[in-house]
């Protein structure tokens, strides 16, 4: 096969297994920060802070992940980045509040 593939460790198990053996949620998160690092490394080599755009993408992530992104996003935007999350739920903002992050609301 051609492109590029994919592997990971198990920690649990120690077995190497293609990136799509895991949940959709896992996959989400890796896809995540790797958009963190191409948005860092952009940043570094041109001086210039591209936006990073989410629409739904908590969709697979479980409570605990939620939570541990948005704080990470929260860092993010302290950091100078412009985080735009697009949601269809009420979640998201609740989370946002509980965990008393800034943001700003826009309804379309």
């Amino acid at each position: 096969h051609r492109g590029i593939h994919l592997n990971v460790s198990i920690p649990e198990t120690g077995e190497n297994q293609p990136i799509y053996a895991l949940s959709k949620g896992t996959i989400d998160q890796i896809n995540l920060c790797l958009r963190f690092s191409l948005l860092q490394f952009h940043t570094d080599c041109t001086d210039t802070v591209l936006p990073l755009i989410l629409d739904d993408y908590f969709v697979h992530f479980d409570e605990v992940r939620i939570q541990n992104t948005l704080k990470l996003l929260n860092e993010l935007g302290s950091m100078g980045y412009q985080v735009i999350l697009c949601t269809c739920r009420q979640g998201e903002r609740q989370r946002l509040d509980q965990l008393g992050i800034d943001y700003h609301l826009l309804k379309l």
